[in-house]
């Protein structure tokens, strides 16, 4: 939820942001539907956030890579 929230910060920002996660579904479901329905069900993401599930082409050309740990993972 806290990568979605900031992906959304940036993008309303004007900038692109790329989520990335290990839940494949997850992600199908965010780049299919432009929102993510398990943490902001309704709440449409901006056009300019992206989904990718390969870490390796998620960071590619990255100015900066956030990276934000769910507590519970820590």
């Amino acid at each position: 939820s806290w990568g979605t929230a900031l992906a959304q910060h940036l993008s309303l920002g004007g900038h692109d942001a790329v989520l990335w996660g290990i839940e494949e579904s997850d992600l199908r479901s965010i780049a299919e539907k432009q929102e993510n329905p398990r943490y902001f069900p309704g709440d449409k993401l901006s056009a300019n956030i992206f989904v990718q599930a390969d870490i390796t082409q998620a960071v590619a050309g990255a100015k900066l890579v956030i990276l934000a740990t769910p507590a519970a993972a820590c």
